[in-house]
């Protein structure tokens, strides 16, 4: 999901933290699709699609276990193997 223009998570330098972002798409968030392919894995559409949640209750647990905790220092964004992509009630990413 996109940061929206005049979303709540934006500061007047136009400037976003991440865990308020995060917290902003977890909040409109509908559907996790498990996507092949990691950070440079290419456009999402183009991705096969491994698994999909769509339970609220799983959601909320997926939500937890990716923004959970207290993080340290920078927040990791290695490549990877997958990718989480959060899409929102009207299926855009």
């Amino acid at each position: 999901m996109g940061l929206t223009p005049g979303c709540r998570c934006a500061r007047p330098d136009g400037a976003v933290l991440l865990a308020d972002w995060l917290s902003d798409a977890w909040a409109r968030t509908r559907a996790v699709r498990v996507l092949d392919g990691g950070l440079e894995g290419g456009p999402l559409a183009d991705r096969a699609v491994l698994a999909e949640l769509t339970d609220p209750d799983r959601l909320a647990r997926a939500r937890e276990l990716t923004t959970g905790g207290r993080p340290t220092g920078d927040i990791c964004r290695c490549t990877g193997d997958v990718t989480l992509a959060l899409y929102d009630a009207q299926d855009r990413p």
